[in-house]
Parts: structure tokens; C-alpha cells; sequence
């Protein structure tokens, strides 16, 4: 099992913050937790 952490950079109230969404990897499955705030998933596509 591997656990990768994806930091995503975003602007909160003109505030730099990091979201760590992660993936869990198994040999057969692969499992997205935490992937943050509404419309966040175009920044998680392209990390």
C-alpha cells in the first residue's frame, strides 16, 4: 500500500492555503480521500 499526498494551492479570501487531498493505492484499488471544496477536482486532475 502506498499513500501519496497531492498538495493543491488555492485563493481564500485573497489568502494563499494548501488542500492535501491523498490517494490510497493498493495493488487493485486506488481510493481519493479528502478531495477538499466544491470544484476543486480540475486542480486535483492536473497535479
Amino acid at each position: 500500500m502506498e499513500i501519496i499526498e497531492l498538495p493543491i494551492e488555492f485563493e481564500f479570501n485573497g489568502q494563499k492555503q494548501k488542500n492535501y487531498p491523498s490517494l490510497i493505492v493498493t495493488y487493485i484499488d486506488l481510493t481519493l480521500v479528502d478531495t477538499g471544496y466544491p470544484n476543486f477536482l480540475p486542480l486535483i486532475e492536473n497535479h
